[in-house]
């Protein structure tokens, strides 16, 4: 026979939480503060604070005859432990004000409470044939989603947000003393002076038409980050993508490294490509039709294991909407998969890079800068991005040749506007700075 299992909880404290406020009406704001309803373990205290709250929202009174003619009146005064227990509630509370007290510890029982059911339901689920590694998810995200009720937000006045602001300006600085930039460098300096890096919690959108660089720009981000970064490339295969990371660190012709027609000088920079790969702290997941959650899962997975810095996601369109309904058109879908990417940013605390591509409008005029109007399925990935950067060939449309390259900042919710200038080296899949080789 299976034993049967002790939920945490403390009675004493939720009889003193709703003692407190009987005695003291006004504490049921600060009770309302650090708990709810659902986080008391018997169930007539939870129909008593519902009562509470729905009285001192329709203004009425906070007392026991108030109180008891409520439940009376629907039916639950029994089920809150009848008139006689309501009275006792205020026999033997130190203080009412140490409310905020009691409160805390009848949220700590719950959490522990929602933690073994968790951890409950994790056992039940390894014992089915489902996959480990959607197992091992289910229970990262059960423990992420605790974590956040652990530290409820909260309205916060002027002299903590001073606090705070300077907390975050001081660790801007010192981040700015040990690098060049406050966030994560993308290794072109002409863009990191206009951005400052990318900043944790960014959702950051690179876009163009296709065979203009996305990839190939995201890689070299990636590549650059002080950290490990999370490249999810749903189009091209993790093979392809080291083959293409080894040719611009070593800087060589990467179509002969395939074909194996190097120079025996080129060989030496090969090598020195693949250590250096081999050093990085990039990390490929080439799994096609990913959606944001597992996105999500698979990258806190690593930030857990690993640390992580930033997140690449190679390309957006490709993405699996979590709405695929009928009823939904393709720009509710991408709505759905920027706004969980611009979520996943602020959950991890990382920058998320997404490449999208540009509509057909943009090759109407061949010279003309695009907008952030060119942006296909444009409403939700202008809305949610902190920053768009276009990818715009003025005089080539193509990768194959080599040439300027403007990319244009067209959207930056922290900083300035405009465009940097680069140069595209094709053989080595390679953007650097213009006049630099």
């Amino acid at each position: 026979m299976t034993e049967a299992v002790s939920y945490p909880h403390d009675l004493d404290a939720e009889r003193s939480v709703l003692g407190a406020i009987l005695i003291d009406p006004p504490m049921l704001v600060t009770a309302q503060d650090t708990i709810a309803t659902q986080h008391f373990y018997r169930q007539a205290h939870r129909v008593m604070f519902e009562a509470l709250t729905a009285l001192a929202e329709a203004d009425q009174a906070l007392d026991h005859v108030t109180l008891a003619g409520y439940l009376r009146d629907r039916g639950q005064l029994d089920l809150a432990g009848g008139p006689a227990y309501i009275g006792s509630l205020t026999d033997g509370v130190p203080r009412a004000t140490n409310v905020e007290h009691y409160a805390g510890i009848v949220r700590d029982k719950a959490l522990r409470r929602e933690l073994l059911r968790a951890a409950q339901g994790l056992l039940e689920a390894s014992q089915t044939p489902a996959p480990v590694s959607d197992l091992i998810d289910a229970g990262i995200q059960s423990l992420v989603d605790l974590s956040g009720s652990a530290s409820p937000g909260d309205l916060v006045a002027g002299p903590q947000l001073v606090k705070e602001a300077y907390a975050w300006l001081e660790e801007m600085a010192k981040r700015r003393s040990d690098r060049r930039v406050a966030g994560v460098s993308s290794g072109l300096p002409g863009l990191d002076h206009m951005t400052d890096g990318f900043q944790p919690g960014e959702l950051v959108i690179v876009a163009a038409r296709p065979s203009q660089g996305k990839s190939a720009i995201a890689l070299q981000f990636a590549l650059a980050a002080d950290g490990p970064c999370a490249f999810f490339s749903l189009e091209m295969g993790r093979d392809q993508l080291a083959a293409r990371a080894i040719a611009l660190l070593g800087r060589i012709d990467g179509w002969a490294m395939r074909k194996g027609t190097l120079h025996k000088d080129e060989f030496a920079r090969m090598s020195e490509g693949m250590e250096r790969l081999a050093e990085s702290q990039l990390w490929i997941d080439d799994t096609p039709r990913l959606s944001v959650s597992q996105l999500r899962s698979k990258a806190r997975r690593l930030q857990i294991t690993h640390g992580l810095s930033m997140v690449v996601c190679d390309y957006l369109q490709l993405m699996t909407p979590a709405d695929k309904g009928k009823d939904a058109n393709r720009e509710q879908q991408v709505a759905g998969l920027t706004r969980g990417l611009k979520a996943t940013a602020k959950e991890l605390k990382v920058p998320v890079i997404a490449l999208a591509q540009l509509n057909r409008a943009t090759e109407a005029g061949r010279d003309k800068e695009p907008t952030l109007a060119n942006l296909r399925e444009s409403g939700a990935v202008e809305q949610d991005a902190d920053l768009v950067l276009f990818i715009h060939r003025q005089d080539a449309q193509t990768v194959a040749v080599e040439g300027d390259v403007r990319l244009l900042v067209a959207k930056n919710r922290t900083g300035p506007t405009g465009g940097v200038d680069l140069r595209w080296f094709p053989s080595q899949t390679r953007f650097g700075s213009q006049g630099a080789q």
